[in-house]
């Protein structure tokens, strides 16, 4: 894959990440605080599902990032 480039201090994108909510509630904080600081123009969602949206979102995701 090729990725755009990221620099931490001057992106404004916004990132997306699912988790389970009980990873939300231990993972968040020590996600979310490090993101401010290093990348503070960016946005980071987190967004919560049940366990079996998760497995099939990454299963998605994996298939569609499989070589052909």
């Amino acid at each position: 894959m090729n990725f755009p480039s990221f620099d931490p201090a001057t992106d404004q994108r916004v990132v997306t990440v699912v988790m389970t909510t009980s990873t939300a509630f231990v993972v968040g904080p020590r996600l979310t605080r490090p993101a401010a600081r290093r990348a503070p123009h960016a946005t980071l969602r987190l967004r919560m599902g049940d366990q079996h949206f998760v497995e099939r979102l990454r299963a998605l995701l994996f298939e569609a990032a499989a070589p052909d």
